[in-house]
C-alpha cells in the first residue's frame, strides 16, 4: 500500500453517496478488507461489509453490527 496520502481520494466504488466506511481490516490472506457501512447521520444503522481492495465486489456481511473482525 503507498503511504503517500497527500493526494488521497475517497472513491467509494459501490458506496451510496452520505454513507461512510469505518473501521477497516484487512483479511488474513491481505486481498480483502471487512468494514462498518453507515450513513453521515449519527442515528443510522450500522452494517458490517467486505470488498476486494479496490471497494469492489462490496457484500453485506450482518446488519445492525460493528466491530468487525476476521476470524
Amino acid at each position: 500500500m503507498p503511504t503517500d496520502l497527500s493526494n488521497a481520494t475517497s472513491e467509494g466504488v459501490g458506496k451510496a453517496l452520505g454513507m461512510n466506511d469505518l473501521c477497516p481490516r484487512y483479511s488474513p490472506d491481505g486481498f480483502h478488507l471487512i468494514f462498518v457501512n453507515t450513513a453521515n447521520g449519527d442515528r443510522s444503522r450500522p452494517d458490517v461489509w467486505t470488498a476486494d481492495l479496490d471497494g469492489r465486489n462490496r457484500v453485506r456481511l450482518f446488519e445492525n453490527a460493528t466491530l468487525p473482525d476476521w476470524k
